[in-house]
């Protein structure tokens, strides 16, 4: 066999810098991978958010709309009770805006809001009730892909508080034992609005309503027509209408 000078000698140095060069590209390799697998994960999970009925938004500390799914881009382009300007997340209320400001001032605030299951009540302009429940953030989602979630520091998942008595009313029943009446004043309050607009739409008189609302109230422990709202939208199922 010929062997050709100086052969061994440049084998010998390039096995000697492989062996320099190798751990690196192993680790390059192993974080290309980890970063690949995150991506995959982050774009997995954003298509399971997009599919969700329940409107799902996620926002910067400023409020800024980093993405939104077409659940919640419906609830914007109505422009009722949410709407954006230039890319801003505003309520249609000053309350509700306030809250907004309050609770998306950095990740400590998002995690206190969390922990205290912070809801936030919208109306539109036909009386009907929203619930916007502030929604923690995974890492994941936050470091995003290509992008698109960067800068998000919580979410904010909104749905119509709209109780669905076929579905709720043996739950509803066994939880505060009200009546049939009181069941339609509760349903009624939360779909239509307050006293008068349900004794127009129960065919009742006002007094009446107001008897029956006394007796939910009691019976949930609440005082506020508001807190009858929140209250059904915990036995609402916000992932379908």
């Amino acid at each position: 066999m010929t062997v050709i000078p100086g052969r061994q000698m440049l084998d010998a140095k390039m096995r000697a810098r492989m062996r320099l060069v190798a751990p690196h590209a192993s680790r390059a390799f192993m974080i290309n991978r980890t970063i690949e697998q995150k991506r995959q994960k982050s774009m997995a999970l954003a298509d399971v958010v997009d599919r969700l009925n329940a409107g799902v938004i996620l926002l910067d500390s400023a409020c800024n709309i980093v993405h939104s799914n077409p659940a919640a881009d419906a609830i914007l382009d109505a422009e009722d009770v949410l709407r954006s300007v230039h890319g801003r997340l505003l309520a249609r209320s000053s309350e509700a805006n306030a809250a907004l400001r309050d609770v998306f001032r950095g990740e400590a605030e998002v995690a206190a809001a969390v922990a205290t299951d912070r809801k936030i009540q919208l109306t539109s302009r036909d009386g009907s009730h929203y619930i916007a429940q502030v929604i923690a953030l995974p890492s994941l989602l936050r470091e995003g892909n290509a992008g698109r979630t960067r800068g998000a520091i919580g979410a904010l998942f909104v749905w119509m508080a709209k109780l669905d008595v076929r579905a709720c009313a043996g739950s509803i029943d066994r939880t505060f034992e009200l009546t049939p009446a009181e069941l339609r004043v509760l349903q009624s309050i939360v779909e239509v609005g307050g006293v008068p607009e349900t004794a127009d739409a129960l065919g009742i008189a006002e007094t009446t309503v107001k008897t029956h609302l006394h007796r939910v109230f009691a019976k949930t422990g609440t005082s506020r027509q508001a807190d009858l709202v929140k209250l059904a939208a915990g036995f609402s199922n916000p992932l379908v209408h």
